[in-house]
């Protein structure tokens, strides 16, 4: 009776993994599909990304809570220099802006949590090291009154799309992201209102995983429940 019942759990288990993968699968391909569209909330990019991806949430500089720190510095990638530390974002994106680099403390004028910014210049830049199919990011501004930021998608070639995004007042975060089977090579921000660039938080970027990844996986995972329940 015990062995009836061990067996018909793990077949129960194979069967809401291949359900669960076949999802994964579904999802992937829906999201590639799209061609290309904006994602308006980080679930959505979650979701495109089936939880994958790379972040880069800007909180390995080591600031104080409501206090900032600048440096002349026009370029952060993961090998620069800043404060006297390094490594403080992931390989495989660049972000370029004018004059001086500037690391925000969570606290910083309602800021939720660590934060970057480039001051006495409105335009930003994000490069990626290969082509990416989605990304999203948190933006925020540093005033109590809401403010634009012309948000210009593309990659070496073409132009996918460019959008006017209002921005809450400090504190509130208004989350951007896209997704574009072509490949993404670069990101622009330019702040409208203000002369400084947006300010940026919870970068997340990567390639749609593709559908023959998953059933691979899938593969494996049932392998490994079979080998469980033989030993």
């Amino acid at each position: 009776m015990y062995t009836i019942l061990v067996v018909q759990a793990t077949k129960r288990l194979n069967l809401m993994i291949i359900r669960t993968i076949i999802i994964l699968i579904a999802t992937a391909g829906l999201a590639l599909g799209a061609q290309a569209g904006q994602l308006f909330s980080r679930a959505e990019l979650d979701s495109v990304l089936i939880g994958g991806g790379t972040l880069d949430d800007f909180e390995r500089f080591d600031v104080a809570n409501g206090q900032t720190f600048s440096e002349p510095l026009t370029r952060l990638d993961s090998t620069t220099t800043f404060g006297g530390q390094t490594g403080l974002v992931q390989p495989g994106a660049v972000y370029t802006g004018s004059t001086r680099l500037n690391w925000l403390g969570a606290g910083y004028q309602g800021l939720p949590s660590k934060a970057i910014t480039f001051t006495s210049g409105r335009i930003s830049e994000i490069v990626y090291d290969s082509p990416v199919q989605a990304f999203g990011f948190d933006l925020f501004t540093l005033t109590d009154a809401r403010s634009r930021v012309l948000v210009e998608v593309g990659n070496n070639t073409t132009r996918f799309g460019t959008f006017d995004v209002d921005l809450s007042p400090t504190g509130k975060a208004t989350f951007f992201g896209w997704v574009e089977a072509q490949g993404i090579t670069r990101v622009t921000l330019k702040n409208f209102d203000h002369p400084w660039s947006v300010v940026a938080d919870d970068h997340r970027y990567g390639v749609v995983p593709e559908p023959a990844t998953l059933l691979a996986l899938a593969s494996a995972v049932v392998a490994l429940a079979h080998r469980r329940r033989k030993a």
